[in-house]
C-alpha cells in the first residue's frame, strides 16, 4: 500500500495526499525513512518547494507537471508541490499527488515554515 503525506504550514495542516511507490520506489522509501521534512517555502512559478537533503536518482524524471503533482529535484534534493501546470527548468522525479487542500497550497507565501510528514502505509 502507498504511504500518505500531510503538509503543515505555519503549524496548520493545509493539504494531504498520496505518494506512489510504483512511480519512484527509491525516492518514496527515502521519504519514508526521513518521516518528517521541514524548511522554509520557496515559490517558483506554479510550485511551492522546500530545500531538503533527499538523495534520489534521476530515473523516470519528467519535464512537465500538472496541478497537484508532488516531485523531487534530483539535482539538489528539493521537494516541490505544483498548484498549477508547470515545466520546471530541470527534470524532476514524480512522487505522488495532493488529494485535498490544493487550493491552500497555492496560498503559501515565500518563507512560510513548511513541514512535510509521511504517514506510513498501514
Amino acid at each position: 500500500m502507498d504511504p500518505a503525506f500531510k503538509l503543515i504550514v505555519d503549524g496548520r495542516e493545509v493539504a494531504a495526499g498520496t505518494l506512489r511507490r510504483a512511480v519512484a520506489p527509491a525516492a518514496v522509501s527515502e521519504l519514508e525513512r526521513a518521516g518528517r521534512l521541514s524548511g522554509n517555502a520557496i515559490i517558483k512559478g506554479n510550485a511551492v518547494g522546500m530545500a531538503t537533503r533527499l538523495k534520489v536518482g534521476a530515473s523516470k524524471a519528467r519535464a512537465e507537471f500538472r496541478a497537484g503533482d508532488v516531485a523531487v529535484n534530483p539535482a539538489d534534493g528539493s521537494l516541490w508541490i505544483f498548484f498549477g501546470d508547470a515545466k520546471p527548468q530541470s527534470p524532476m522525479v514524480p512522487l505522488g499527488n495532493v488529494t485535498q487542500g490544493l487550493e491552500e497550497v497555492a496560498k503559501i507565501r515565500r518563507g512560510a515554515r513548511v513541514v512535510f510528514v509521511v504517514v506510513p502505509a498501514s
